[in-house]
């Protein structure tokens, strides 16, 4: 099964043990009642992913229908701080079954020393940042991640590198803040994703990322750094040393406004404008150089539970450039148009939610479409609770 479990330990249980070392000494409070409780913590979320590019100039099609089971248990103690541990697994439905069929282990410790404005996550992170998809495709990444696609994607053929097989788990270790102080949000993180070896180089990534929430407008900065280092192994492998596997910093950026000028009952319609920019290798071999864009759009809402969108891209010049090697395929390519149906719908522990993007891109006679369906049940069982006073 292709965990990849080796390569990513030693960051998840460093956090771990820092976090534990934070957690020691019993909060200043403890005059007051306090208490500790035990949950099993269970998610199943079956997923449906299907991006179908004719005509696309830089990226094929890719598909994947599975089912991802998360089963943990999380101790509490006076909501200060949260340890979990349990196990995330992967069952594919198509031809692929060996490929994606993998488990990886969990394990975090949540503290919360300033009050519940203030969130500190050490091991296993929560993997929904809310980054722009132009930035990090998170509705595909929740199933599966393409690692050695993007390490490779730099190199020339001879100095590519086996890193194992896609696809890698859709897990994320290392350390993660978070800041709810309505209506500003914030959230800064690290990903330690591959440690350095013979056979690659280190690879982590940082993402920022902060909001403002209004009635009438939204508006945000979001930032995201992949590292490709290390300087163990430079001498001693041929493509580091020749410079074939150089050391290499993709950076991307989102900065957006949503004015919601419309708020009738259920009836809202949103206007996004972001602006978007990268700096990465756009071709194997090259040097790292930078593209940006402008997304304009408009999307009305239903109760929010029907979505319907518009989006134009309009990439500089017009030429089909990246400005994240993680993002959605649509902002690799021309200038384009998008329109979107979303349905979202809750039945108790059970939400559905479902979208269809069709793309109509320059220079294509073909449409392209983007679908992900996912219907997610959660369940947490309280098993145990001691609740004390001083």
């Amino acid at each position: 099964m292709n965990g990849h479990f080796e390569e990513r330990k030693s960051p998840l249980v460093a956090g771990i043990v820092l976090g534990l070392v934070c957690a020691i000494t019993r909060p200043a409070h403890a005059e007051t009642s306090w208490g500790q409780a035990l949950h099993l913590i269970g998610e199943l979320r079956p997923t449906l992913v299907d991006y179908e590019l004719p005509g696309h100039p830089r990226q094929v099609g890719r598909g994947h229908t599975g089912t991802i089971g998360t089963l943990a248990l999380r101790w509490t103690y006076e909501e200060r701080i949260r340890i979990e541990a349990g196990v995330l697994a992967r069952l594919a439905f198509a031809h692929d079954f060996q490929d994606e069929l993998a488990a990886f282990p969990l394990l975090s410790v949540t503290l919360t020393p300033f009050g519940p404005w203030a969130i500190l996550r050490f091991g296993s992170l929560n993997i929904r940042h809310g980054f722009h998809p132009a930035v990090l495709d998170e509705d595909r990444y929740a199933y599966a991640r393409n690692y050695q696609e993007t390490y490779n994607r730099s190199l020339v053929p001879e100095a590519q590198q086996d890193l194992g097989g896609d696809p890698f788990m859709p897990v994320e270790s290392g350390a993660q803040l978070l800041v709810d102080l309505e209506p500003i949000h914030a959230e800064l993180y690290l990903d330690w994703q591959l440690l350095e070896t013979t056979s690659h180089r280190e690879k982590f990534a940082v993402g920022v990322l902060a909001e403002y929430r209004g009635h009438w407008v939204d508006a945000g900065f979001q930032y995201r750094l992949v590292h490709y280092g290390g300087q163990q192994f430079t001498q001693t492998v041929e493509a580091r040393r020749l410079g074939l596997d150089a050391k290499r910093q993709p950076t991307s950026l989102a900065a957006f406004v949503t004015p919601k000028p419309v708020h009738l009952g259920p009836l809202r319609l949103e206007l996004p404008v972001t602006f978007l920019q990268g700096r990465l290798v756009q071709t194997p071999g090259g040097r790292e150089a930078s593209h940006r864009g402008l997304e304009l759009g408009a999307d009305l809402w239903l109760y929010d539970a029907l979505r319907l969108g518009y989006r134009i891209w309009l990439p500089k010049d017009g030429v089909a450039l990246d400005v994240s090697e993680d993002g959605d395929p649509t902002y690799s390519g021309p200038r384009s148009h998008r329109a979107t149906v979303q349905l979202i719908s809750v039945y108790g522990p059970a939400e559905l939610s479902g979208r269809l993007d069709l793309v109509f891109a320059d220079g294509s006679d073909k449409v392209q479409y983007l679908t992900v369906t996912t219907l997610t049940f959660r369940f947490e069982p309280e098993l145990w609770v001691d609740t004390r006073l001083p």
